[in-house]
């Protein structure tokens, strides 16, 4: 049975993100395939809710739900953030945030003029991570 509760994940689903259930207080995939399951079907997602109730929800970042993060950790992401700042003006960082357990996630929309944005991890600076075609996102109200 198909819980009554409002499914936290409900408007990400609407605006046509792709989401997957994490397994509980972690970050890792708690179905195989999620690459190719990522949905934003409610029905879906519900089934997954009962069969995952304490779990966290990930965002699949890329083309399929239009949207890239950019994940800020800790003092050196902070530093780097700040100095960006600083030196392009802060009307680009003006977007969807979420805060994590070692800082946040600006949530971007993802590029219409063909641009490919990949994952890397403190390939731009220490603390700074993309997440973009091919990866996954915590996002709230998961916990880790």
């Amino acid at each position: 049975m198909i819980p009554d509760a409002t499914l936290p994940v409900s408007a990400q689903a609407r605006e046509g993100w792709k989401l997957i259930p994490l397994v509980a207080r972690a970050k890792t995939p708690a179905i195989t395939d999620w690459r190719t399951r990522a949905t934003s079907d409610e029905a879906t997602l519900k089934n997954w809710q009962r069969d995952f109730p304490e779990c966290n929800w990930a965002v699949m970042t890329g083309v399929g739900s239009g949207v890239w993060i950019l994940d800020i950790d800790g003092e050196a992401g902070n530093a780097w953030l700040t100095e960006q700042l600083r030196a392009h003006g802060s009307e680009w960082a003006r977007t969807r945030k979420s805060k994590t357990g070692r800082g946040e996630h600006l949530f971007f929309a993802w590029p219409r003029n063909g641009a490919q944005l990949r994952n890397s991890a403190a390939k731009i600076s220490a603390g700074v991570d993309i997440r973009a075609e091919g990866g996954y996102a915590a996002i709230p109200p998961s916990r880790h």
